[in-house]
């Protein structure tokens, strides 16, 4: 007859040992838009956020899987519970109401951009740039009084790369674009052939990027847990710095 105690610590085993297995094949559903450099399909492990994401989610025994898509399609689908995870976006107030929201992965500058021949330089307030047509993404948020202004002239596009075009052909004044996308597209050009496009100061904003996901299941509060405990790890033991510097990109 098999004892008590052993019965006990067989079952305890076996416990421990399932909990490990559900949280190791737990696989966490992301999806998100193509916003190079910062993540694509056709980048390199799919980009230098994915990158950092995957690694955080891997310390704490879980695996991801992504899907690229357009952006208010991704919110709808994440918000709804269809997928667990929207990859790289902003931290607002609005969105706080809907989503359990991630530490910090990295920070972002978002920039006006127009042509060097622009009558406007920098600005002091946002009513410095009325009677302009401004070029904005759809979905993205850029700053909350910004995105509120109701007396600038915004002309929305579905991503960042069609309002970089409409700059290059002047069907915008301006555009609002971060930085490192900017610079992303540029260097896709020759130098001699590169459009000349200068920064209207000050800086827009600063924000950084996030992971959100749908308070419809308060379950989904521990994937933000996990997370947060993976990038804490990886940033304490070098392995975030290391990840940046292999992109070419600088630390938050």
């Amino acid at each position: 007859m098999v004892s008590k105690t052993f019965l006990g610590l067989t079952f305890l085993k076996l416990a421990i040992t399932t909990c490990a297995f559900s949280a190791e094949g737990k696989i966490i559903k992301m999806t998100t838009l193509n916003w190079e450099p910062y993540y694509g399909e056709n980048l390199k492990n799919q980009g230098v956020i994915t990158e950092l994401v995957n690694e955080s989610f891997k310390r704490v025994g879980l695996r991801t899987t992504i899907e690229f898509m357009p952006w208010q399609r991704a919110m709808i689908l994440v918000e709804s519970g269809q997928y667990d995870i929207l990859m790289g976006a902003y931290h607002t107030k609005d969105r706080e109401k809907k989503f359990f929201i991630s530490d910090p992965i990295y920070n972002v500058k978002i920039r006006i951009v127009a042509h060097k021949d622009s009558k406007i330089r920098n600005y002091k307030s946002l009513v410095d740039l009325k009677g302009f047509k401004i070029g904005v993404s759809q979905g993205f948020a850029n700053r909350e009084d910004f995105d509120k202004a109701d007396y600038l002239i915004k002309d929305v596009a579905k991503s960042p790369l069609l309002n970089i075009r409409k700059l290059l052909t002047r069907r915008v004044d301006m555009i609002v674009i971060s930085e490192e996308i900017l610079l992303h597209r540029l260097n896709k050009f020759k130098v001699r052939d590169r459009p000349p496009l200068v920064y209207i100061d000050p800086i827009l904003n600063e924000s950084s990027l996030h992971l959100l996901s749908s308070k419809v299941r308060k379950s989904n509060s521990r994937i933000i847990e996990d997370f947060n405990t993976g990038i804490r790890e990886i940033k304490k033991d070098g392995t975030y710095l290391a990840i940046l510097k292999k992109f070419g990109f600088r630390g938050i």
